[in-house]
Order: structure tokens, then C-alpha cells, then sequence
């Protein structure tokens, strides 16, 4: 029986708490699912800034039983089911509430063609994580730890498989939220952007090369914040770094000089789980990242 907080939002289960793959628990069986994919309708952009939006105020004034409606019902229009993390932090010697929501399909829902999303409720930091290609990379696991591990804002990661909606390459390319502007999941990042600018923000990918990382920052801070982190809790090396200048859908929507597209080794994505969380408390060393 699921169990409800004050304002009606479900709470999760607590397997995303006590299971080593954290969200992903839900949310892996959940990308599964899909079975197809479809360029954004209207609705589906008027509910995906709905959900947005009122998740933005409740960050701006708390949480309350109207924010948590209208996301509830814009999830709910959209065939998505919310929950909240509810769990504490310490700090020095104080522990303080934790929570954020995690926003994924439901039970049988195969047409989502948009985006997952953790979105941090409590205290945050500016970092955001984009995972477009949990079907491939590595990415998937570590990158929902890297928000519940650390306070980071928001998670947006894929929605489905891209090999199993059909249609071919140029399907599977356009329901790509990294790789196409005209998809629902590239519609969210701007309207995420838009709502909160200036966000610190990662694009993880992976590579197959396990002896470089491929990466382009915009801040030299950030740079240097990305490859202190990696070098001191990986096996990589500052000569194991070089240069990223592919272009993603979402460079230009993200709106922010803190920015950086990077291929991490996806070995080290599956032997690290904490590879995303050392990096985003690295950059949470600094103000810039708050």
C-alpha cells in the first residue's frame, strides 16, 4: 500500500534508499517499457512546463498541497507517476531534511517519448545532471546517485531505449534528447534551463576507450573542479584528458558558462558508483556551484 506525505504526495519505496542502484531501481523498468516515440504534442509541452514550473515555486516558497497537485496532474496527463525520496543530510553535526521527487512512467505506459526527472525539493546546489543515453553508456546507475549523493538540483535522464522504439537510425536519432531539438526530452532541458539559469550543468556520455575522457567546459573553474575529480578518484591521469567538440541539441538551450559535455571511460561508470557524486561534491566545493 503506498503511503502518502502531508501535501498528498506518494512517498517512495524504500528500496530507492537501500538497494545499490538507488532510483534507478524504478526507473530502469520504467525505461523499459517504451515501445515507440513521437515528436511533442501542444499538451504534452503545456503539461511538461506545468510539471516544471510548480516544481520550480516549490523550491522558491516550499512545498505545498497546490504545487504538489498540479504536479501530480501535469505528471498524470503526461502517463507519468511522481514519488518523493523523503530521507536527511548531516551537516557539521546537524542532520536536516532531504527530499526530491522522482518523475518516471507508469506501470505500462509505452508512447512516453520525454524525459525522466529527479528534482531536488530541500536545500540544493546549482549542479544539474543530464544522462541522455542511460541505454548505452554506463550512465544509468551513477547518475541518479550522483543527485541523491550529493545536493545537487535535478537528474533529467532518458525515458526509454532508443533501440527498441523501431523506425530505424534516423528514429533513434530523433527521439535522442541530446541529439534532436524536436523531442519532448530536449523541450524539458529548455524549459528546465529557463526556470533556473545559470545552473552549473553536466551532460554525461560515455566511451568505450577506457584510457582517456573526452570533455569541454566552458568555465575554466569548472574545468578544473571536472578533472581534479575525476583524476583523484579514478584511474585517469591529467594526461588521459582530451578535447570533446562534437555538438549536442541541448547546447544552446543550456544557458549557463557553467557548462560541460564530457565521455567518461563507461568502465568507470560501472565499477566507481560514485564517480558522478565525486564529481558534483567537487564542484559543490565552490561557490560558484551554490
Amino acid at each position: 500500500m503506498t503511503t502518502h506525505d502531508t501535501d498528498g504526495m506518494p512517498l517512495a519505496p524504500a528500496s530507492v534508499l537501500t538497494t545499490r542502484d538507488g532510483a534507478y531501481t524504478l526507473f530502469g523498468p520504467a525505461m523499459d517499457q517504451a515501445t515507440s516515440w513521437h515528436t511533442p504534442t501542444p499538451t504534452e509541452k503545456h503539461l511538461t512546463t506545468q510539471l516544471l514550473t510548480n516544481f520550480h515555486l516549490s523550491t522558491l516558497n516550499g512545498i505545498s498541497s497546490t504545487t504538489t497537485g498540479l504536479i501530480m496532474q501535469a505528471a498524470d496527463g503526461l502517463g507519468l507517476q511522481v514519488c518523493r525520496v523523503k530521507t536527511t543530510k548531516t551537516v557539521g553535526k546537524t542532520t536536516v531534511p532531504d527530499s526530491y521527487l522522482l518523475v518516471y512512467t507508469k506501470p505500462g505506459v509505452k508512447d512516453y517519448s520525454g524525459a525522466f526527472f529527479m528534482l531536488r525539493e530541500t536545500k540544493h546546489s546549482r549542479f544539474v545532471i543530464y544522462s541522455p543515453h542511460d541505454d548505452s553508456d554506463g550512465t544509468a546507475i551513477v547518475t541518479k546517485l550522483g543527485l541523491s549523493n550529493s545536493y545537487a538540483l535535478a537528474t533529467i535522464s532518458s525515458g526509454h531505449r532508443r533501440g527498441k522504439i523501431g523506425g530505424g537510425f534516423s528514429e533513434y536519432r530523433a527521439s535522442d534528447f541530446a541529439h534532436s531539438v524536436n523531442n519532448l526530452g530536449c523541450f524539458a532541458v529548455e524549459q528546465f534551463a529557463t526556470l533556473f539559469p545559470g545552473s552549473v550543468s553536466v551532460l554525461f556520455n560515455g566511451i568505450v576507450d577506457p584510457t582517456k575522457c573526452m570533455f569541454h567546459c566552458r568555465s575554466p573553474s569548472m574545468s578544473s573542479a571536472f578533472t581534479t575529480a575525476l583524476v583523484d578518484n579514478t584511474r585517469l591521469t591529467s594526461t588521459d584528458f582530451v578535447g570533446y567538440p562534437p555538438s549536442f541539441s541541448i547546447d544552446d538551450v543550456v544557458n549557463t558558462d557553467n557548462y560541460c559535455k564530457c565521455e567518461i571511460p563507461s568502465a568507470i561508470y560501472e565499477s566507481n558508483y560514485e564517480v558522478v557524486t565525486e564529481i558534483a561534491i567537487e564542484m559543490e566545493k565552490n561557490t560558484w556551484c551554490w
